[in-house]
């Protein structure tokens, strides 16, 4: 049971084991204790915080009110953070175990949801990272079959948004969830081929996801075939999204501007490689950790590298074009030497 109350201008929701940290404790100043976490993600439209208080470490996820008219949706259909802790709560009601919300702050500048960090639980995501785990994948692919069929439809459902711990799995984050009376062989089949994208699961982990998350008597191959042919539609919209939003600030890419030198980067993000915008435009006097390849026309060339990267090629850091013109380069991580 949630209970609601204000302290010091921010509108809680709170859960009976959190409220003493409201009331006499490290959130009852809520600007100051975001001051003091750390900084895990910070993106367009939300910022991800973590603060150690005694033995636990509390993860802030701040959802920032963009504009005006995002404000007054908020307050007439409620905050994200609102929204996120009904369908956490929902998701408890139909017996699929998540992290639950302890908390929600709802203030002027945007609301927020407050988390406990599991300790000794990672996500399966990291779990895959570097291997190829056939019995974890098919743990995973059980599990996604008992979030489909209690009607839990996860538009970012991935192995990064499932914790693990032994045989346990968690399901976490409900920013882009849904709750439906089923989920529609249609919605599966497309959420499900988003896991060849991931280089932990890929075209060579789908058997052993469909081994765990097939029942008795569905016929594997023709899901095989429809799965892969879903896939194959999803790479042409990933290749022309890509192409459009790696020349975007969004939370992939981002802009910098250097004075002599304009130019867009990776950014770096859930222990993935990139740079800051600061290091990016460091790049105009050519540190040696970084090889760098000139071109006539650098945005097109940054373009290209980036689709390249869909078929195995080298991931580019950053495109530096030098005004006024097109020319440039595009710079990727020095290969070390053994």
């Amino acid at each position: 049971m949630y209970e609601r109350l204000v302290a010091n201008g921010v509108r809680w929701w709170t859960s009976p084991r959190f409220r003493p940290l409201i009331a006499d404790g490290p959130f009852r100043d809520f600007d100051r204790a975001c001051a003091e976490a750390t900084l895990v993600k910070d993106l367009r439209s939300k910022r991800t915080l973590e603060m150690r208080s005694g033995a636990v470490t509390w993860i802030i996820k701040l959802y920032k009110a963009t504009s005006v008219w995002r404000r007054i949706a908020a307050a007439v259909g409620g905050s994200k953070a609102r929204r996120e802790l009904a369908a956490c709560r929902e998701v408890l009601k139909r017996g699929v175990p998540t992290v639950p919300v302890d908390a929600v702050a709802e203030r002027s500048g945007g609301s927020a949801v407050v988390i406990e960090k599991l300790e000794g639980w990672t996500s399966v995501e990291l779990a895959l990272r570097g291997r190829l785990d056939d019995a974890l994948i098919r743990r995973y692919g059980a599990f996604a079959r008992r979030v489909h069929d209690a009607g839990i439809l996860q538009d970012d459902f991935n192995p990064s948004n499932v914790l693990l711990n032994g045989n346990d799995m968690r399901l976490i984050d409900f920013e882009r969830l849904a709750i439906r009376a089923s989920v529609s062989e249609t919605a599966r089949l497309r959420l499900i081929a988003k896991l060849v994208r991931l280089p932990t699961i890929g075209r060579q982990g789908l058997g052993p996801f469909l081994d765990g998350y097939l029942r008795a008597g569905e016929d594997r191959e023709a899901t095989l075939a429809r799965l892969l042919q879903c896939a194959d539609r999803q790479a042409d919209i990933d290749r022309t999204r890509l192409a459009r939003n790696c020349l975007r600030e969004n939370r992939n890419f981002g802009r910098f501007d250097q004075g002599r030198y304009e130019g867009w980067f990776r950014k770096a993000q859930n222990g993935r490689d990139g740079l800051t915008a600061g290091q990016a435009s460091a790049l105009a006097d050519r540190p040696s950790d970084f090889r760098y390849e000139p071109h006539d026309d650098a945005f097109d060339a940054w373009r290209q590298a980036n689709l390249g990267v869909l078929n195995g090629g080298a991931v580019p850091m950053a495109v530096l074009r030098e005004r006024p013109g097109r020319r440039g380069f595009v710079a990727y991580r020095a290969r070390r030497s053994h």
